[in-house]
């Protein structure tokens, strides 16, 4: 499976701008979805659905991954709503390919000692 990680989303926090639009890497950002969990944090930055798509990075921090992944502004709410009304969301993580990356309800990748 490679360097995947696959841990439940234990917080979260977004934000929306409206106005002066803060630049993230190669994009101007209008939202930003924060997901925490064991390993990892999960920065999803949502741009305008009309402009490319920058590519995802990994950062290697000294206890955990962060992820910062590239996705349209038009789906934002779907991410939020995820969050907010299911009881666990699961982060799947491929390090080595980041532009993978998902959220999901799943639990069939846990192992029994989580």
């Amino acid at each position: 499976m490679g360097n995947v990680i696959y841990s439940e989303v234990k917080e979260f926090t977004y934000c929306l701008w409206t106005q002066e639009l803060p630049e993230w890497g190669e994009a101007r950002v209008r939202g930003k979805l924060n997901c925490f969990g064991d390993g990892f944090m999960l920065l999803m930055l949502f741009v305008d659905d009309d402009l490319p798509l920058p590519p995802a990075k990994v950062h290697h921090w000294k206890r955990k991954e962060k992820i910062d992944l590239y996705i349209p502004f038009s789906k934002m709410h779907c991410f939020v709503d995820l969050l907010r009304n299911e009881n666990h969301v699961f982060a799947h993580i491929d390090i080595d390919h980041p532009e993978l990356t998902h959220l999901t309800t799943d639990r069939e990748h846990l192992r029994d000692d989580d």
